[in-house]
């Protein structure tokens, strides 16, 4: 099962051979995800409240999902509650402006030059599971039977400067 943006990390369980389902609440993201995968079941659902029974699933994805969540243990929850015995729960979120170089110019370009007091609907701190300790303290902190907890580090944990960033939108990745 894929949760939230699910035309993303479904592709890539369906390109391997996997009967994949993808959930989102977002009505127009169902139908991006139809229109770009035909013949994969996509519907609406919230990922706090997955209208799927208990273990029917051997894993279940959700890539970024988690930072437009403002109860992010809610959905973890619900992840291990569709899981087998056995099965793996993965997500990932953006990391840290101070770590994620490239996405902390943009952050800081949307500061200096957007229009900030257009009101914007509330929502939850979009680095709030941005550190290990995050799921750490979640997945250590609940039971969760028929898995065990492992926390894996991001693939890219270097933080690069600003001037490598700009050098390589410049001219390309070498």
């Amino acid at each position: 099962m894929s949760v939230a943006v699910p035309a993303t990390s479904t592709a890539g369980a369906v390109a391997r051979g996997v009967r994949a389902i993808g959930v989102d609440i977002a009505p127009a993201m169902v139908e991006v995800a139809r229109a770009r995968l035909a013949g994969v079941e996509f519907r609406i659902g919230d990922a706090k409240a997955l209208d799927d029974a208990d273990a029917r699933f051997g894993a279940v994805a959700g890539a970024f999902g988690m930072l437009h969540l403002a109860e992010p243990d809610h959905a973890i929850a619900e992840a291990f509650r569709v899981l087998c015995p056995g099965g793996t729960y993965a997500f990932t979120v953006w990391d840290g402006p101070e770590r994620a170089t490239f996405l902390g110019m943009g952050i800081q370009a949307v500061i200096a030059h957007a229009e900030m007091t257009v009101p914007v609907p509330p929502g939850p701190p979009i680095f709030q599971a941005a550190g290990r300790n995050f799921t750490a303290a979640f997945a250590m902190g609940r039971e969760c039977p028929g898995h065990a907890a492992r926390i894996d580090s991001p693939p890219t944990t270097k933080a690069v400067s600003r001037t490598r960033v700009i050098a390589v939108l410049e001219r390309g990745a070498s």
